[in-house]
């Protein structure tokens, strides 16, 4: 077994061959060999050059950990300054929304009271609102081209404007405060999180690595947005509360205008259903004129279509006769089978009565394309009288019936001014 280290002639070894011969050995390999000498000093020189290779390789390494300490250093407290600027203004928006919704739901509030009086006001009309809702209802019965959106929907349908406009100003007021709400839920959990994460240090529990995550890209805005967001939220806020104002403070003459609305608004509604009903009476009449016509127009069709067919008729004898003389004459032998006058007469006779009975036919054909499409017309007609006379009695009968009952006594509510139904 060799030693670590090459063997020397001038030391001891552990190899069980003799000094000698090793001695031997080693003279021979330097005759033989010239070149060693050259070899042992080109290795001290690589041996050389590999310390002074590595020596400013050590020092550029600690310099690149130093550099990447500091680096590492400076992010870190960047990021913590970042994220306790960030948690600053994520505070002080919130605090901007939790004041407008304060300013939102004392606003509700008062637009709840103001309601609560609507509604008070509201509880005399309740006798016009139900003539108003039936007489829709009628007319929702009503078919064909009448069902339009005329003067007299138009008039009921402004009754409850003033209740349906402060329900809808209060679900608008309603829908924003929510926007508000949620944004400020969102604003609390976006505080919470990085105010959690501004205390961590390098000490804190629940640190871990997560590979990639710096390439993960959740985010829904900028900067800029997230500002703008949160504005238009206080500016949406901010514009409802003052048109609930406005509209709460013009309420005290809109519940002194209902009483005076109500009324006048009966008596446009009445003289709609009047002059609705005079127009649709007027037209059915004209319809009816126009329905007599076309049964009297459609009686001569039908008498000269009767004609037509028994001239067509009468026409059939005459043209036997000449056809048969005709053919009776093709019998004559040889030289008698002359071309003379009778022969002549006959062949023009049967000529005409063809072309007469030719353009009878197509009279007929005329006078029962007239004949359908009078049918279709009496049809029609027949129809839309059956609508009007439909549409004459919704609105005489139901409607106007109806509110020819309306309550219309003297007795008023003194808050109000409003009449109070019997």
């Amino acid at each position: 077994m060799h030693s670590y280290f090459n063997a020397s002639p001038i030391v001891r070894t552990r190899s069980s061959s003799s000094i000698t011969d090793d001695f031997s050995a080693m003279k021979n390999a330097l005759r033989v060999n010239p070149l060693t000498n050259s070899s042992k000093l080109r290795r001290t020189n690589s041996i050389g050059h590999a310390i002074n290779y590595y020596n400013p390789a050590s020092l550029s390494a600690f310099q690149a950990i130093r550099e990447t300490d500091q680096r590492t250093k400076v992010r870190q407290n960047l990021a913590t300054t970042k994220l306790r600027e960030r948690t600053q203004d994520i505070d002080y928006w919130r605090s901007e929304l939790n004041s407008e919704i304060r300013a939102m739901e004392l606003e509700q509030n008062q637009i709840k009271e103001v309601l609560s009086l609507m509604e008070m006001a509201l509880a005399h009309t309740a006798r016009p609102m139900q003539i108003s809702e039936e007489c829709l209802m009628h007319r929702e019965k009503r078919v064909g081209i009448d069902q339009v959106k005329d003067e007299v929907e138009r008039s009921l349908g402004e009754l409850d404007e003033a209740d349906i406009c402060f329900v809808k100003k209060n679900r608008l007021n309603r829908a924003a405060q929510h926007e508000m709400e949620k944004d400020v839920k969102d604003k609390m959990n976006a505080y919470e999180i990085d105010t959690r994460i501004y205390t961590l240090n390098h000490l804190s529990p629940g640190l871990a690595l997560f590979p990639g995550v710096e390439l993960t890209d959740n985010t829904l805005s900028v900067p800029k947005s997230w500002i703008r967001f949160t504005q238009e939220n206080l500016a949406r806020s901010q514009r409802q509360r003052a048109n609930s104002e406005r509209l709460r403070c013009s309420m005290d003459n809109l519940m002194r205008q209902i009483s005076g609305s109500i009324h006048n608004q009966f008596a446009l509604v009445n003289n709609a259903l009047a002059t609705r009903i005079q127009e649709t009476s007027d037209a059915r009449d004209k319809l009816r004129a126009s329905l007599q016509a076309a049964n009297l127009e459609k009686f001569d069709v039908e008498n000269a279509i009767q004609v037509l067919k028994r001239s067509m008729e009468e026409k059939i004898p005459p043209l036997k006769l000449a056809e048969t003389r005709l053919e009776e004459r093709t019998r004559r032998l040889n030289v008698e089978a002359c071309r003379d006058v009778p022969m002549k007469v006959l062949q023009r006779e049967v000529v005409e009565i063809r072309d007469s009975m030719r353009a009878l036919k197509a009279k007929l054909r005329e006078a029962e394309v007239i004949l359908a499409r009078l049918n279709k017309s009496i049809s029609s007609l027949q129809n839309e009288i059956n609508v009007k006379e439909n549409s004459l009695i919704i609105d005489q009968k139901m409607c106007l019936g109806m509110r020819k009952s309306f309550p219309l006594g003297e007795k008023r509510n003194h808050m109000f001014s409003l009449p109070v139904s019997y």
